[in-house]
């Protein structure tokens, strides 16, 4: 997240990860909740050329999921 939001993208590309919770994303490039406290947001995170999926299952009790179609 950091990278993409940093520009580093692929072009033309949209790179799908995990391994580092949304709810990073949601609340530093969003402003929307805190990243663990202040109600976090564990759902999929969306930015320029990146989509985030991981939503620290241990903490939250989620599994993100998403469709992608052509």
């Amino acid at each position: 997240m950091d990278a993409a939001y940093g520009g580093v993208t692929e072009p033309g590309k949209t790179i799908v990860c995990g391994h580092w919770h949304c709810s990073y994303g949601h609340a530093y490039y969003e402003g929307r909740g805190g990243e663990f406290d202040q109600d976090p947001d564990f759902t999929p995170y969306y930015g320029k050329g990146i989509i985030a999926l991981d939503a620290c299952t241990v903490h939250s009790g989620r599994v993100n999921c998403i469709l992608l179609e052509d």
